[in-house]
């Protein structure tokens, strides 16, 4: 998977499957839109408000649950 480069203070998403794939649904397909939305709002999105958009963005039909980790570490 290709890597993005970090800025003031790089930010990670930790994730279950729940949150990017539902029954028929191709996974490679769920987890491209979630990391280009990710990508979009990490910068200047807050750690919550982060979180609660991308789990909004959970595929229909999804019977899994999810867990969802976001961090920022600290600027040097």
């Amino acid at each position: 998977m290709p890597l993005a480069p970090c800025r003031r203070g790089p930010r990670s998403c930790l994730y279950t499957d729940g949150l990017i794939e539902a029954p028929g649904s191709d996974l490679d397909s769920g987890l491209g839109l979630q990391r280009r939305l990710a990508l979009a709002l990490a910068q200047e999105t807050p750690l919550d408000t982060l979180c609660d958009r991308l789990s909004v963005r959970m595929p229909p039909g999804g019977t899994d649950g999810i867990a969802l980790v976001a961090l920022r570490l600290p600027t040097r």
